[in-house]
This record gives structure tokens, C-alpha cells and sequence, in this order.
């Protein structure tokens, strides 16, 4: 168990306070968590970028243009989109309630 001890004020003055110098440790640290902080957010950046450029004709696309040049959905045959994403999906939703049965 941790105890403090209060030590009273002598006529009403708080003691003051000492500052400490940085460690040359300290500077490290902070350098590597600012640098690594940084290189995350450029990283994240350059994902999303990419993945607007990659995604911009999908996005744009007014007509049905895209949907004739995907080559995974093929209406003539009968699949259809369910059947191609579901098993994506039911994978998705049995994973998450392990992961919360676990949690």
C-alpha cells in the first residue's frame, strides 16, 4: 500500500516547484515518437491517395460503363454479386463475433 505525506503550508505559500532538466534520453524519445507520429500520418496519406486515384473511375463512372468491363460479375451465367461477396461477408461477421466473444 502507498502512503503520502501532506505537508502543510506555512503561511499560505505553495512550495514552489523545481524544474527538472531533459535527459538526453528524453530528447531521443521525443525525437523517435515525433518522427514515428509524422511517418504514420505521411503513410496514411499516401494510402488514401492512392486509393483515390486507384478508385476515381469507379467514382466518376455515371453511366454503366464500369459495370460492363468488370470481368467478376457475369449476369449471363446467374451469379450474381451476393454469391460472389457473401462468403466475404459471413467470414467478416463470424470473425467479429469471435473476437467480441473473446473480448
Amino acid at each position: 500500500m502507498t502512503t503520502t505525506q501532506h505537508r502543510e503550508v506555512v503561511g499560505g505559500e505553495q512550495p514552489a516547484l523545481t524544474a527538472r532538466r531533459e535527459s538526453a534520453a528524453d530528447k531521443i524519445f521525443l525525437g523517435l515518437s515525433g518522427t514515428s507520429a509524422s511517418l504514420i500520418l505521411v503513410t496514411l496519406a499516401a494510402v488514401a491517395t492512392f486509393l483515390l486515384v486507384e478508385a476515381w473511375p469507379a467514382l466518376t463512372d455515371t453511366g454503366g460503363a464500369l459495370a460492363d468491363r468488370v470481368q467478376w460479375i457475369k449476369p449471363e451465367t446467374g451469379e450474381s454479386l451476393i454469391e460472389i461477396i457473401g462468403f466475404l461477408v459471413f467470414g467478416t461477421v463470424v470473425i467479429s463475433t469471435i473476437a467480441l466473444l473473446i473480448a
